[in-house]
């Protein structure tokens, strides 16, 4: 019902904007728009593309060389301390990727990690369970290093000095995840 709703409103919107620019005489100036609002989709998609092959490479590169395994060893204390269940142990290596795919800004990258990590946590659970809801937590909060995507967009539009969001970004992440790491806590308790 939410989607259908969605739909008609967009639509509506879209076939009284048309109208209105037809009724006072701007129609050119829509269909100017729209091819401009294409060609600029299409370079922005061709830049986060790009910038998308160089940090997965640069992830490939990483994991050859052992950095990531590295990293996700290192992982492996702080999420014992987070999920400390047995049954979530074999998850921990999955989880460990995810997370190091999130702190280098790979989101992309990340995401096969988190779906085999949430059916390693689901296991023959009906419900989410705690730990799951803590990963979702933390897989939506995480820090990250390298905000590749917003430094490609950034870049993408022009920006004078893309990179001065990166501190800004350490700060918002980190706050984010101590945050919902400790709200997940809360709630896991009293439930």
């Amino acid at each position: 019902m939410g989607d259908y709703m969605l739909n008609i409103i967009l639509s509506f919107m879209i076939i009284s904007s048309v109208l209105y620019a037809v009724l006072t005489g701007n129609a050119d100036k829509v269909t100017e728009a729209s091819i401009a609002s294409v060609k600029d989709t299409v370079s922005l998609i061709i830049t986060i593309l790009s910038s998308m092959c160089v940090f997965n490479s640069m992830m490939k590169v990483l994991s050859k060389a052992g950095v990531t395994d590295k990293l996700s060893r290192a992982l492996k204390k702080p999420l014992g301390f987070l999920f400390n269940k047995k049954e979530d142990e074999d998850a921990f290596g999955v989880m460990s990727m995810n997370i190091a795919a999130n702190i280098l800004g790979l989101g992309n990258a990340a995401t096969p990690f988190g779906l085999k990590a949430m059916e390693k946590l689901k296991k023959n659970n009906i419900r989410a369970t705690d730990s799951m809801c803590l990963f979702a937590v933390m897989n939506t909060a995480s820090l990250q290093l390298i905000p590749s995507t917003i430094l490609a967009l950034r870049i993408s539009a022009g920006s004078y000095n893309p990179y001065i969001i990166i501190i800004p970004v350490w700060i918002c992440s980190i706050s984010g995840l101590i945050t919902g790491i400790s709200l997940s806590k809360i709630f896991e308790r009293r439930s």
